[in-house]
């Protein structure tokens, strides 16, 4: 009785080194937002993506540098969301805090698996990850205090901490939103407690 053949599996599309690098990518975000960073495995992205686990050793040589490419996507999704928010001239500082609050509230829903790898990322501090995630940290607080340096001074005078502790003020309040979102709180909920951010930092009119 002849033997059957395993099916094969489907050719990749062909595609330019920059876009299936990019692909790789995207495959390890989702990847490590269901396994964890240090659950993860190449053979795992390789699966996500349909390519060989060959394929995915051509892009990134070791695990190492495949996470590195993973969290710097990461980096690289907040960081651009910051610079927009933080960036606009035609509002006022306070106003951009509260829009990049909301920013990064409605960016858990469109993109969970960055808020997934994101967490999991904050917390790793007995990983070899931590400092890189303690550089892109101090880039969100720096970007937000930049921003509060760089206000007219009566937009200034409304905000009663440091530049840099409100930039850090922020950055663990969105966290703690992202949070509230994965635990499924109540919207209502997740409203008032960012209401409630928003009135220690400093008067923000409601829209």
């Amino acid at each position: 009785m002849p033997l059957t053949k395993a099916p094969r599996r489907p050719r990749a599309a062909r595609l330019a080194p920059e876009a299936r690098r990019a692909l790789l990518t995207a495959a390890g975000v989702h990847v490590f937002a269901r396994r964890g960073i240090g659950a993860a495995r190449p053979t795992d992205v390789a699966a996500e993506a349909g390519v060989s686990e060959a394929t995915v050793y051509s892009y990134f040589p070791t695990r190492e540098d495949l996470v590195a490419a993973v969290l710097e996507e990461v980096a690289r999704y907040y960081l651009a969301l910051n610079a927009e928010v933080l960036g606009r001239t035609d509002l006022p500082v306070a106003m951009r805090v509260r829009e990049l609050i909301s920013r990064v509230s409605e960016s858990v829903a469109r993109d969970p698996d960055y808020a997934r790898v994101w967490l999991n990322w904050s917390s790793a501090i007995r990983t070899e990850t931590w400092p890189s995630f303690l550089e892109i940290e101090a880039l969100i607080v720096g970007g937000v205090a930049a921003a509060v340096r760089r206000a007219p001074a009566h937009e200034r005078a409304d905000i009663d901490v440091h530049p840099e502790d409100l930039g850090r003020l922020l950055l663990g309040a969105c966290e703690m939103i992202v949070r509230m979102q994965f635990a499924e709180r109540p919207p209502r909920e997740i409203r008032r407690f960012i209401r409630s951010v928003l009135d220690k930092l400093f008067q923000v009119p409601d829209p």
